[in-house]
């Protein structure tokens, strides 16, 4: 060379210049050198390092040199590079000199510069040998750095061993080697080469591409006993085929280390080996991507190594499960235990020097291990974590999603997000913000808050057996303050409830009490959310009943406050009760209301009817038993004399009949442990065939069969919830009834009739129970005797007892509350008295027709005590009034010589203890067909 100019090629801006000067071009051309980037081609190894001298000379920042051939190199080492220099082969092989003979092969030798470093592109191979052995592809020593992007391997042997693919460090400084491609091992006799060879280790290597070693060698091996190795590796290092160990010391090493740092997308064929003798073996996860490393791996795979830390901004997953013990320095990042699933594990004692320790499981774990120093502890799998240690470490603890269980303490403040529950029986020394939900107790127990508790709009998660003041619960206790706000869920194990005097206690502060706690219930009583737990409702109140500002929180199942009594008989009207239970009687859920209803309900279907409303009336005389008057006219009767004077009646003795019944009413049971009332609407259609048993001058006996479907729809409302209960009804009966000749009557019916409900809670605005099984019988007798006043005209005292029973099978709603009847029965008795007329003709198509109109007055009394419902161990009764009146009126309708009969009646009842507030009205119409 002369002064600037070189004899290879230079190109500049696609334009190709030969024996041009950099500084030349830019005088002529006006461009600034320093922004210009040379490019050179070289053919010949003389041409290869006059480009590097060149370009070093040269002003540009960069060069980079293309080959236009193959060709190999002497073991003489390359001009050491002033810049960054790229060496593109451009499809062809730069390669070390062929070993002849026994002779080695030679390879590429790169050495360092003063801020020089060289960028390799395309195909380097080391010398082929006969031989001897192969040359390595590379040797990177004098402090040389070398990004390799390119492909590079070892020479081959046919009679010796394969080169190393690198060769890195020898006499000197050491090199730097950042691998992007590929380095490989050479091929050989005896055997392959390694992916790289390290002789001086203390610049580490970075390797994001491959280094694999030859048949039966390394990937990455020390050449000697005191060369550490320091790699960092997010691609892939790969042991030769027969070799089990993909990086190692040398043989018998003794101060040499491994110093390893896994980054994302580190893969690894084969054992890491490091020194069984020494205790400074590195095992490092960093990077700033997030990456998954198997913990079983621990052992089997990396062998001897004795520090584990955590780097770098990343998140690394720990899968798998380990065996051997593992003490990690968490410096930064993440490292965290699980991956989502459930599996992963640390054995060994976590030291946070800044970083974060994860739990990120789906099942439930127990973390036992010592963490110390300073950092965050965060829980974000769905899973649940258990801390049973009694932990040190100073920083956050964070509850970001799942369960984090503290069973023995911590000392730092702890943040439960949205999604993030906080449990245990332990103490936590330092606040508590709580954004999620804090779930004291392992199902029952005392979680300590040795600070203040902060309620940022979460949930205090409380688990009890609801039942009397000293109900197993959960409890909170803040020794400090507490402040904001917080939603309360409670979850019932199992209580079945019970009246509490001062309440079920589940917050304990003993600071200042200015937080906010709100029941989240199952439903709003007066006001206030409650939860429901067998028969009864509980509430939330601040401040005990005996300790009036002592600022914890309780559970009572009490009024707030006892409201005015009722009249005697009536312990309160609907909406604002009486005082059920003393001073403070207990509030009942909203379901009761409509349990304790639930017999009488079934009672409005499951009575008897009257003889007349079964059938009308069937017992003609006197005027309603008139003969046709021969040859006085059309339309004409004769009056029949009447029984008394010896003449004949007419008892309808047969038919097929159908009727269909309706009734409202409107009823204020005399007692009620809910003080509910309620409205009922039903219907009913029977049908019946009726025959003739016997006859005898003293008169007729009638026996049928009936058949009977019925419904009835109530509506329920007491202070403590409204409701509603749908009923279908259908059954069998039979009837047998005596007409005397002389006006007496006997009529004895028997019914059975099975159920099937629907209870509605409109408080809770949910179902109560869905098709609810049950059964009722009931008997009555019916006598009484006409007295006739005139051909036209008789009244009828008339008595009648009737027994009802009703049960239902067994039921639990769902809230978990029991519901049973303890009785269902009745026994009513009614006496009234019938003024009836009756009257016959004929009509025009000369049959005989005719009529029988009444009015009717009852009184009725109920001999016994009402229905009980069992809810939950707990008794409610209720009962209507016992004595009731009635009036009514109603008639038959027969023709075609009572071939052919309508009839019906209509009535309205009234409670004469409470006139016209407990009422019903009712009506019925049949037909029947005589045959």
């Amino acid at each position: 060379m002369n002064d600037r100019f070189y004899t290879a090629n230079r190109v500049r801006n696609r334009h190709l210049l030969a024996g041009v000067s950099c500084a030349a071009l830019a005088l002529v051309c006006g461009i600034p050198s320093e922004v210009m980037a040379g490019t050179y081609t070289a053919s010949d190894p003389g041409q290869l390092n006059g480009a590097i001298a060149a370009a070093n000379a040269d002003a540009d920042p960069n060069a980079t040199i293309q080959l236009t051939g193959s060709f190999s190199v002497t073991t003489t080492s390359l001009t050491a590079p002033a810049k960054p220099i790229t060496i593109d082969t451009q499809g062809f092989t730069l390669s070390g000199q062929a070993g002849a003979g026994a002779s080695s092969g030679g390879g590429v030798n790169l050495v360092g510069g003063a801020g020089g470093m060289f960028t390799l592109v395309g195909n380097f191979k080391g010398g082929n040998a006969d031989l001897g052995g192969g040359g390595q592809g590379l040797q990177i020593r004098l402090g040389a750095s070398v990004t390799n992007n390119g492909f590079v391997e070892g020479g081959s042997s046919l009679g010796g061993s394969g080169g190393p693919g690198v060769i890195l460090g020898g006499p000197g400084a050491p090199g730097t080697l950042i691998n992007k491609g590929t380095i490989r091992g050479g091929t050989g006799a005896l055997g392959g080469g390694q992916g790289l060879q390290v002789r001086t280790g203390a610049n580490p290597v970075v390797n994001s591409g491959t280094i694999e070693g030859g048949a039966g060698a390394h990937a990455i091996q020390a050449n000697t006993a005191t060369v550490s190795l320091n790699l960092i590796n997010s691609g892939t290092i790969r042991a030769g085929a027969g070799q089990a160990n993909a990086i190692g010391l040398a043989p018998g090493a003794t101060t040499g280390i491994i110093n390893l740092e896994l980054q994302a997308g580190s893969v690894i064929e084969g054992n890491v080996v490091a020194n069984a003798a020494a205790t400074t073996d590195t095992l490092r996860l960093g990077g700033t991507d997030d990456a998954i490393f198997d913990v079983s791996a621990i052992g089997p795979q990396y062998q001897n190594f004795d520090i584990y830390q955590k780097t770098g901004t990343s998140d690394w997953y720990l899968t798998g499960t380990g065996t051997a013990t593992t003490n990690w320095d968490i410096q930064s990042g993440f490292l965290t235990v699980g991956n989502g699933g459930t599996s992963g594990s640390v054995i060994g004692d976590i030291t946070l020097n800044g970083g974060t320790l994860g739990f990120f499981r789906s099942d439930t774990v127990t973390f036992d291990n010592v963490i110390t120093g300073t950092g965050e502890v965060m829980q974000y799998g769905s899973g649940k974590t258990i801390l049973n240690g009694n932990y040190t470490y100073s920083g956050l603890t964070s509850v970001v999603a799942g369960t984090l269980a503290i069973n023995g303490s911590i000392a730092t403040p702890v943040s439960v997000a949205s999604a993030g529950t906080l449990g245990g029986i332990g103490t936590i020394f330092g606040d508590v913000t709580n954004t999620g939900t804090v779930a004291p107790g392992n199902s029952i127990g005392t979680l300590t808050i040795n600070g203040n508790y902060i309620g940022s709009g979460g949930v205090l998660e409380i688990e009890t057996a609801l039942g009397g003041d000293a109900s197993p619960t959960d409890r909170l206790v803040v020794t400090g303050d507490t402040s904001g706000s917080a939603g309360v869920r409670v979850i019932n194990v199992g209580g079945t409830g019970a009246q509490t005097i001062e309440g079920i206690k589940i917050v304990d502060v003993g600071g200042a009490s200015n937080g906010a706690f709100s029941l989240l219930g199952d439903y709003v009583i007066n006001g206030e959310q409650a939860v429901i737990a067998g028969a009864y409702g509980y509430t939330l109140h601040k401040n005990g009943v005996s300790t009036p500002s002592d600022g914890d929180w309780y559970l009572r199942s009490a009024l707030t406050s006892p409201a005015e009594p009722g009249e005697p008989e009536n312990p309160g009207e609907p909406g604002v009760p009486g005082n059920p239970g003393g001073p403070e009687g207990p509030i009942y859920q909203p379901g009761v209301p409509i349990y304790e209803a639930y017999g009488q309900v079934l009672q409005s279907l499951n009575g008897v009817s009257t003889l007349q409303q079964r059938g009308g009336n069937r017992y003609w005389a006197g005027a309603g038993n008139g003969a046709l008057a021969q040859g006085d006219g059309s339309g004409m009767v004769e009056a029949a004399p009447l029984p008394s004077e010896g003449g004949d009646i007419a008892i309808d003795s047969r038919g097929i009949w159908g009727r269909i019944e309706g009734a409202h009413g409107k009823f204020e049971p005399r007692t009620s442990t809910t003080l509910s009332d309620y409205d009922a609407d039903t219907w009913e259609v029977e049908t019946g065939i009726d025959g003739q048993f016997h006859e005898s001058d003293a008169g007729k006996l009638i026996g049928g069969l009936t058949a009977h479907y019925g419904h009835a729809s109530a509506d329920i409302a007491s202070f403590f919830g409204d409701g509603s209960i749908d009923t279908d009804g259908y059954g069998l009966g039979g009837t047998l009834t005596w007409y005397g000749q002389n006006g007496f009557y006997l009529d004895g019916q028997a019914q059975a009739t099975w159920y099937d409900s629907d209870l509605t809670s409109t408080t809770l605005g949910s179902s109560l129970a869905d098709g609810n099984d049950g059964f009722g019988y009931a008997f009555g007798l019916e006598t009484g005797k006409r007295f006739n006043l005139n051909q036209n005209w008789t009244m009828t005292p008339q008595a009648q007892l009737a027994y009802s029973n009703v049960d239902i099978d067994d039921f639990t709603d769902p809230f978990g509350t029991d519901v049973s009847f303890g009785s269902g029965d009745s026994l009513k008795g009614r006496i009234g008295v019938s003024a009836d007329y009756q009257n016959a003709w004929e009509d025009r198509a000369g049959k005989l027709t005719r009529t029988n109109l009444y009015g009717i007055a009852n009184l009725y009394y109920e001999f016994l005590d009402g229905n009980e419902t069992d809810v939950s161990g707990v008794n409610f009764a209720t009962a209507n009034d016992r004595t009731w009146g009635g009036i009514g009126a109603g008639g038959s309708y027969n023709w075609n010589n009572d071939s052919y009969s309508l009839y019906s009646e209509v009535s309205v009842n009234t409670s004469l203890s409470h006139f016209a507030e407990s009422y019903s009205l009712n009506g019925t119409a049949g037909f029947r067909v005589k045959f």
